[in-house]
């Protein structure tokens, strides 16, 4: 859809356009100016669910703070509960899906399937980590990050669409049997979502494609009861067709039992040749004057982050939001710089503030400052344009040395050079 702009903002986010909009959310791409960072925010109105489901999504969300800078995850910055029962959940912003980066090409090159799926399972494990599942893997939800690497996006967010559906709502052909037979998910059902991706992946089709007109109901009746269809094509090893059969069994049992375990798979197995799609690395977006966006900064999909070891790990040190308890009303807290965790350390979690305790952060920006003693709270509805104090300055340039002596300066100088030669010649005439 074409992208669209609204003034009325939240506080402390502007220049809000609009991704995308679905059944249950409104992405949007929006600048906060509290951290200078574009951002993603998925608004979700309260009479898209009931309030209890909406509950249940905040504490999910917060229970993933804990894994919110794995390298591999999308960053959960903030997540913001309204006076109007709305939420707004605030994300890292990625370049876009490997479905939107791949769409002209239909497919992506076996080395790159893998090693996105490879990169995935290890999101996905620290997340089962936590004794969460995403439960709804699919390629859409498989991000590239602006330096290249991937990110699992859509964290907590499945629970509430599962909830919500209805007999007409359109089922995702990645979801594992027992998600549809409502059985407990477990990381067998998440192994089984990322080997349905990377099907898609690499053969451009799901596995169980619907068709054109067929109810949802049949297609889930396909996914339960039908195997999947064997995986052929230029460049796919057959050990690796195996391996995916083989984790999207139908039975949990028989599907590898944990993400990592299916990532060593993928390790093992011999690819005929290695052209990783390079990602060109992306500097963040420049602003104007007026404090938009620079020219030729696209509206991209959404889409953690300690570092991790390796060529693929994003910058060591970037600005993260503090995130914020939904409903206990801590104010905002100016960025701060995060250093990432060092290999083979587990990622440190988020620090919550204590919202009863005073704060004055040091070199807090012109937009923090203006919440000032109002407060714009996460759990209050703050809704208003945003004043002019509010407006994005331009990007910081190097300071520019004064020159030592000004225009003025220089012509009293001048005049003064012009009265010494006229002495030397008056000097000489009567000589």
């Amino acid at each position: 859809m074409v992208a669209q702009r609204r003034r009325r903002v939240l506080r402390g986010y502007t220049d809000l356009t609009v991704i995308r909009s679905g059944r249950l959310w409104t992405l949007y791409q929006a600048f906060d100016v509290e951290s200078s960072q574009w951002v993603a925010m998925r608004v979700i109105p309260a009479e898209a669910a009931e309030s209890y489901l909406l509950d249940e999504l905040t504490d999910e969300v917060n229970a993933l703070q804990p894994v919110s800078r794995h390298p591999n995850l999308a960053t959960i910055h903030r997540i913001l509960r309204r006076r109007d029962g709305s939420v707004t959940l605030v994300t890292e912003l990625c370049r876009g899906s490997f479905v939107d980066l791949h769409s002209a090409a239909g497919v992506v090159p076996v080395a790159d399937a893998v090693k996105a799926a490879r990169e995935a399972a290890q999101g996905l494990e620290a997340i089962h980590g936590l004794g969460l599942t995403h439960r709804d893997v699919r390629p859409s939800k498989l991000m590239v990050s602006r330096s290249g690497v991937t990110v699992l996006e859509g964290l907590g967010l499945a629970g509430l669409a599962v909830a919500t559906r209805t007999a007409s709502t359109p089922v995702s052909p990645h979801g594992a049997p027992e998600i549809f037979e409502a059985k407990a998910a477990s990381p067998a059902t998440d192994v089984y979502g990322l080997a349905s991706a990377l099907y898609e992946l690499m053969h451009g089709r799901p596995a169980f494609e619907g068709y054109e007109g067929e109810p949802p109901a049949s297609l889930i009746l396909r996914i339960v009861g039908q195997p999947a269809p064997a995986l052929r094509g230029p460049g796919v090893p057959l050990a690796l067709s195996d391996l995916i059969a083989r984790s999207m069994s139908k039975e949990p049992r028989d599907r590898p039992p944990t993400a990592k375990e299916f990532a060593d798979e993928l390790t093992r197995i011999e690819l005929p040749s290695r052209h990783l799609h390079e990602v060109e690395e992306v500097p963040p977006p420049g602003r104007t004057s007026h404090g938009q966006p620079a020219q030729g900064e696209p509206a991209r999909a959404v889409a953690v982050s300690p570092a991790g070891a390796g060529a693929d790990a994003r910058p060591p040190i970037r600005t993260v939001l503090t995130p914020l308890t939904a409903g206990r009303g801590a104010p905002p807290v100016s960025p701060h710089p995060v250093t990432a965790n060092k290999p083979g350390r587990p990622a440190a979690g988020p620090e919550f503030t204590d919202p009863n305790a005073p704060q004055k952060p040091a070199g807090t920006s012109a937009g923090s400052a203006d919440r000032g003693q109002e407060g714009a709270r996460p759990g209050t509805a703050q809704d208003p344009t945003p004043p002019a104090s509010q407006a994005l300055p331009p990007a910081a340039e190097p300071a520019r040395a004064e020159p030592a002596v000004g225009p003025f300066a220089w012509a009293l100088l001048g005049l003064a050079a012009i009265v010494v030669l006229a002495a030397v010649l008056v000097a000489i005439g009567v000589l």
